[in-house]
């Protein structure tokens, strides 16, 4: 099996579950280096089992998952939400901080330096959090917080970013403000974005690809195929 250079992720005739038992199957999926897919489904579907397999967190009980570089890909990964005890004073700056923690690890504990203070204030401004770094992250509102979460997955200079319900409890503002950020984000370069979800609206002016994950199976297709009312219609109703 080939990983060409615009390849990051190949997964060929996979089955991913827990305990010798499959909760997706026979899934082929190729991510494509700049490209956005859009994982979606009925809660309990298998949405995150999928993500897990293609993150290599979780390994393929069949088939094969091979990712570029080695196996060495960069991934940010945006939560729900971030559940930060209120009575801890961190603000929007240190939250996102804490995305390059990983690197600092790897210099043998030393602290964060002038560069990585930085990258988290270009990454906040990326999000249009600039006017809100010095605040207490529990302060802010749940879609300041989801900007938070996303400069700081930014900040660990990700090959993919990986956002896991990341409207979810959000108004439908909010909600479209943060598609419209993530097309912003996207526009900048040669980020690719995976994105679980279950709010449809806009999708289809962000998304090219899209996995419906339905009764043990993962569907992939263009955007404007997969978002269809017939086909939304076939995996909910039929």
């Amino acid at each position: 099996m080939s990983a060409p250079d615009s390849t990051l992720i190949e997964v060929r005739d996979a089955a991913f579950g827990y305990g010798g038992n499959a909760v997706v199957e026979d899934v082929n999926l190729t991510v494509k280096r700049g490209g956005f897919l859009a994982v979606l489904g009925p809660n309990g579907g298998g949405k995150t089992t999928l993500l897990r397999g293609l993150l290599g967190t979780l390994k393929p009980m069949r088939g094969e998952v091979r990712q570029a570089n080695g196996g060495r890909l960069r991934f940010g990964y945006v939560p729900q939400r971030e559940s930060l005890d209120p009575i801890w004073p961190v603000t929007a700056m240190e939250v996102t901080l804490m995305g390059a923690y990983g690197r600092a690890l790897r210099r043998m504990g030393l602290p964060l330096g002038r560069a990585e203070r930085e990258l988290a204030a270009e990454c906040l401004d990326r999000v249009g959090g600039t006017d809100f770094q010095r605040r207490l992250y529990s302060e802010l509102s749940g879609g300041q917080k989801q900007r938070v979460l996303i400069a700081r997955g930014l900040m660990t200079k990700p090959d993919m970013l990986l956002l896991d319900e990341p409207a979810s409890g959000l108004d439908v503002s909010a909600q479209h403000e943060l598609i419209e950020l993530l097309g912003r984000i996207r526009s900048g370069g040669d980020l690719t974005i995976v994105m679980i979800s279950h709010h449809l609206a806009r999708l289809e002016t962000l998304a090219d690809k899209v996995a419906w994950v339905h009764s043990g199976r993962v569907e992939v297709g263009p955007a404007e195929t997969m978002l269809s009312a017939e086909k939304i219609h076939e995996v909910f109703f039929e």
